[in-house]
């Protein structure tokens, strides 16, 4: 919070305490950076050396498919893709890390910079296309196109209840007309994703049926002998 005829930046808790001291910022960054070496930076490059010490692998060794397996889930089969759990750990970070690094410069400085790493995350995207499905690619990259959009029309906000420059470029109706941007955007991800969802639970209950039609033809197509040995018919006792 401000405080004082200066603007001085103190710790809300405790006003004695100024946010710019050089001995605040010390314990802050002691704290702070541990962390984000070795755990929010320091995951997602273990994880992304340990699967490419294992590519040749991943697809054929059944141990490392039962522990590594789920970072595989839905990607695409050549294994090319091995590597973008990591990427998108460290998307998130970066959009954190930039997020706070340009906050003394402004909500505009913010915004830019956030936006500069959801499109070059885009443009990745695109070029590798991770999953082995079109319909997850095209997700993906709506919920890239999303939260773009959820970036801009946040800082637009932040710089409206401020009465900064969109006040005049927009009118008074700006706060509402970002409001139902935002809303609008995700539901209409939200809607896409639950689309996708249902065909694809629908795929799968007509994958299951498919084989159990399957099954029970080869079952009456059996021999009465075989019926019989494999339990799948009642054998027959004289008396």
């Amino acid at each position: 919070t401000e405080l004082g005829a200066y603007g001085q930046l103190r710790l809300f808790e405790d006003v004695q305490l100024r946010c710019d001291d050089p001995a605040a910022s010390a314990s802050r960054l002691s704290l702070a950076l541990p962390v984000l070496l070795l755990w929010s930076l320091g995951l997602p490059l273990g994880v992304a050396f340990a699967m490419w010490a294992m590519r040749d692998r991943l697809r054929a060794d059944a141990s490392v498919q039962h522990v590594w397996g789920v970072l595989l889930e839905g990607f695409r089969a050549d294994g090319g893709a091995y590597w973008w759990e990591s990427a998108v750990m460290l998307r998130k970070l970066l959009l954190v890390v930039l997020v706070v690094a340009l906050a003394p410069d402004g909500p505009v400085a913010q915004a830019a910079g956030a936006l500069v790493a959801v499109v070059a995350a885009l443009g990745l995207h695109a070029w590798v296309k991770p999953y082995a499905s079109p319909s997850l690619n095209a997700l993906e990259a709506g919920g890239l196109v999303v939260v773009a959009i959820m970036v801009v029309s946040a800082q637009l906000l932040a710089m409206d209840a401020r009465q900064g420059p969109v006040e005049s470029m927009t009118g008074e109706g700006s706060s509402a007309a970002v409001t139902a941007l935002i809303l609008g955007s995700n539901i209409c991800f939200l809607v896409a994703a639950a689309v996708l969802a249902c065909g694809h639970a629908h795929q799968e209950v007509k994958r299951r049926v498919r084989r159990l039609k399957l099954t029970w033809r080869s079952d009456n197509d059996m021999p009465d002998e075989s019926r019989v040995a494999f339990g799948f018919a009642p054998q027959r006792v004289e008396n």
